[in-house]
């Protein structure tokens, strides 16, 4: 089964940070994670620090979503499927504009292993 990973760059409406994160913690992740091929999903706020290549303006929080399928193209349109069919539950609190991709898995490394590919 292949691997892949979607990003997800998002931020809340004006003053709905508490409801934001309430509604994707308790309700979005959940139903996202329900979908075939999803097998989970980790949350990241922006930090204070960046380095000089810097990040993309206006995007607070990102979501880092861990796919296994066999048809990708399948995972990702039921998904879409979902959003678009109602499925899921609505919220205002996330803003409309969102930067997504999903990426197949190529290797990993880490630093116990002197950094060497896997």
């Amino acid at each position: 089964m292949a691997r892949y990973l979607m990003f997800v760059m998002t931020h809340p409406v004006e003053g709905a940070d508490a409801e934001y994160n309430r509604f994707m913690d308790e309700e979005h992740l959940p139903d996202v994670l329900a979908a075939d091929g999803m097998v989970s999903a980790r949350r990241f706020r922006v930090a204070p620090a960046q380095p000089d290549f810097g990040q993309l303006p206006g995007f607070d929080y990102l979501t880092l979503y861990e796919i296994e399928t066999d048809d990708v193209t399948r995972t990702i349109g039921a998904l879409e499927n979902a959003r678009a069919g109602g499925k899921w539950r609505p919220s205002d609190s996330p803003s409309p504009t969102r930067v997504c991709a999903v990426y197949e898995f190529l290797s990993s490394a880490d630093a116990s292993s002197g950094g060497a590919p896997s």
